[in-house]
C-alpha cells in the first residue's frame, strides 16, 4: 500500500514538471516572439525613417534654384543678408547666385525687410564661379590662385575674363592666370585686343597671398 503511494505521488510529480516546463517554454517563445517583432519593427521603421530623411534632406537641401548654374559667366556675388554692407557683399557675407535669380533670390532674403540708405562699391576681390553646378562665391585674397612667398610671385588683373577694363584690378599668382580664367571664364569668350595698365597700382605678397594696392605716393 505504502509503494503504492509512493508511485502515484512519484508520477503526479512528473505530471507536474513536465507541466511547469510546458507553460515556461510557452511563455519564453512568446516574450522571444514579441522581441524579434519589436526588432524587426524597430528595424523596418529605422531604415524607413532613415531613407525618407534622405530623401527629403536631398530634396530640400540640395542645390537651390538661385544658385544652380552651367557656366561661370551666369554667377555673380550676392550678400547672405538682404542688406548686405550698403547693399553690397563682403567677405564674411557673401554667395553666389546665377544672375538670372537675383529677383527671386532678394525676394527669399528681404521680405519686408528695410535697408539702410547707402550705396556701397563691390570689392573686386570678391568672384563667383560655377562649380558642380552650382554657384559659388570666393575671396581671391584667400583663395589659392594667390598664393605667394615674396611679391616678385604676384601680378595685377582684372577680377572678370577679359582684360579690358577700367575697374580696380585685383592681385594673383603670376603663374595662375590659367586658373584664374577657369574660375571666371566660359571658354569661348572672345576677347578685344588691349594692353591692360594700372597706373599707381602694385601687387605685392602679404601673409601668403598676393594683394593689390595703390603704390604709395601716387594718389591713385
Amino acid at each position: 500500500m505504502v509503494r503504492r503511494a509512493a508511485l502515484l505521488m512519484s508520477l503526479l510529480m512528473l505530471v507536474w514538471a513536465s507541466a511547469c516546463s510546458s507553460s515556461h517554454g510557452g511563455t519564453d517563445s512568446g516574450v522571444d516572439a514579441a522581441a524579434d517583432s519589436a526588432v524587426d519593427s524597430g528595424s523596418d521603421a529605422a531604415v524607413d525613417s532613415g531613407s525618407d530623411a534622405a530623401v527629403d534632406s536631398g530634396s530640400d537641401g540640395g542645390t537651390t534654384p538661385w544658385a544652380s548654374c552651367t557656366a561661370n559667366s551666369e554667377c555673380v556675388v550676392m550678400p547672405v543678408t538682404c542688406c548686405g554692407t550698403c547693399g553690397q557683399a563682403s567677405a564674411s557675407d557673401m554667395v553666389g547666385v546665377n544672375s538670372s535669380h537675383i529677383s527671386e533670390y532678394r525676394g527669399d532674403r528681404c521680405d519686408g525687410i528695410g535697408c539702410p540708405a547707402c550705396a556701397g562699391e563691390p570689392d573686386p576681390n570678391l568672384i563667383a564661379t560655377c562649380e558642380a553646378g552650382t554657384c559659388r562665391a570666393l575671396d581671391v585674397r584667400t583663395d589659392p590662385v594667390s598664393a605667394c612667398t615674396v611679391s616678385s610671385d604676384c601680378t595685377l588683373r582684372i577680377n572678370t575674363c577679359c582684360m579690358c577694363s577700367f575697374d580696380p584690378p585685383i592681385a594673383i599668382r603670376a603663374d595662375g592666370e590659367a586658373d584664374f580664367q577657369a574660375l571666371v571664364c566660359d571658354g569661348d569668350e572672345v576677347c578685344p585686343e588691349c594692353a591692360p595698365a594700372f597706373p599707381n597700382w602694385a601687387a605685392y605678397c602679404q601673409v601668403n597671398h598676393c594683394a593689390a594696392g595703390i603704390t604709395p605716393g601716387t594718389g591713385g
